[in-house]
């Protein structure tokens, strides 16, 4: 189950979009969490706490991206670093 629950969001993150540049990066914060929510549930997931650590760090590098302390482009990197670092927990 949780390989096909990471497949699922792996695809739900991919019809997120790029993070191409600051104004789509609101935009992005809205589905990336959702699919990450979608995800949790999936798996029932019971101890949110890591998983909340996950988006807390993307969040605030994400204010980074938006804020042009970081480049949006680097985000999708970020983001897959973080979600692996979230998923090495759950094994």
């Amino acid at each position: 189950m949780l390989q096909a629950a990471v497949a699922q969001h792996d695809t739900d993150i991919n019809a997120c979009g790029a993070w191409s540049n600051q104004q789509i990066v609101p935009a992005r914060l809205a589905c990336v969490p959702a699919a990450g929510d979608r995800f949790a549930k999936v798996i029932d997931l019971a101890d949110k706490d890591r998983y909340y650590g996950y988006l807390s760090v993307l969040m605030a590098d994400a204010v980074d991206a938006q804020g042009g302390r970081r480049m949006p482009e680097s985000m999708a990197q970020r983001q897959r670093i973080q979600w692996d670092d979230f998923l090495g927990t759950l094994r």
